[in-house]
C-alpha cells in the first residue's frame, strides 16, 4: 500500500479510470446531510480565493481536504486506459465530478459568458474524461456503482444547454425527481405506459421423463 497526499488535478489529470466495483453500495448523499456542507466549503474557499490581490497570498491558502480515497490497480488489456477500482471514496469522488462538470456547463452558458471562459471550461474537461478512446465507456474518469453509472452518464453528457421538448420542441423545466418504485408505477399504469417484465419459466418436465435413483 502506498499513501500520498495528491490534489484532484493530479488524480485526475491522466487517462484514468476510477470505477467502482460492484460489491459497492449505490450513491446515498443527501442534500442536507452531505451536499450543502460539501458546497459551503468548497463555496468558503472559493470567495477567500477571490479575496486575494495577487497569486502568492492565493498560495498561502489550504486547499479544500476531500479525504481518504483508497484505489486498488486494476489490470486492464492493451488498449484500454490505466484503472483503478474505488475502494474508498466513492461518495466523494462521484459528487466531486459532478460539481466539476457543473461548473463547466456554467462556464459554457452561452447567455451569461458568450465564449469567455471556453478556455477554462476545455481544461475542465480534462478532469472529467479520457481523450481518444476507442470504447464510449472508457471516457469516463469516474464511475459509481453499476446501478447509479445511467444516470450518470446522462449528467455528465448533458451539456449546459435547456431542455427540450421532444414534440414542440420548446423548452421544458424539471418539476420533480420521482425515485419510489411504486409511485412511478402508479403514474406510469395511469398513463399506460407500464409495461412490466415477463419472466419466462423453463418448460415443465414430465413426470415420465424424471429418473428416480
Amino acid at each position: 500500500m502506498k499513501a500520498d497526499a495528491c490534489q484532484e488535478p493530479l488524480l485526475l489529470g491522466f487517462d484514468r479510470q476510477l470505477f467502482a466495483p460492484l460489491f459497492q453500495r449505490p450513491y446515498v448523499w443527501k442534500k442536507d446531510e452531505q451536499w450543502i456542507p460539501f458546497w459551503n466549503d468548497v463555496r468558503r474557499l472559493a470567495e477567500r480565493l477571490m479575496a486575494c490581490t495577487n497569486k502568492k497570498k492565493a498560495q498561502e491558502i489550504k486547499p479544500h481536504f476531500l479525504g481518504a480515497v483508497v484505489l486498488d490497480q486494476y489490470r486492464v488489456r492493451v488498449g484500454k486506459p490505466d484503472a483503478r477500482s474505488i475502494i474508498d471514496g466513492q461518495q466523494r469522488l462521484t459528487t466531486l465530478l459532478l460539481l466539476l462538470v457543473a461548473f463547466r456547463d456554467c462556464l459554457r452558458s452561452t447567455e451569461k459568458y458568450q465564449g469567455k471562459y471556453d478556455r477554462q471550461a476545455r481544461k475542465l474537461e480534462k478532469l472529467l474524461f479520457n481523450d481518444d478512446m476507442v470504447d464510449e465507456a472508457d471516457r469516463y474518469k469516474v464511475l459509481p456503482t453499476t446501478i447509479d453509472r445511467a444516470p450518470y452518464k446522462v449528467i455528465m453528457d448533458a451539456g449546459s444547454g435547456p431542455l427540450e421538448c421532444p414534440k414542440c420542441k420548446g423548452p421544458i423545466r424539471v418539476i420533480a425527481l420521482i425515485e419510489d418504485p411504486a409511485v412511478v408505477r402508479v403514474i406510469l399504469t395511469r398513463l399506460g405506459r407500464w409495461q412490466p417484465k415477463t419472466v419466462e419459466r423453463a418448460p415443465a418436465v414430465p413426470l415420465s421423463a424424471v429418473s428416480l435413483a
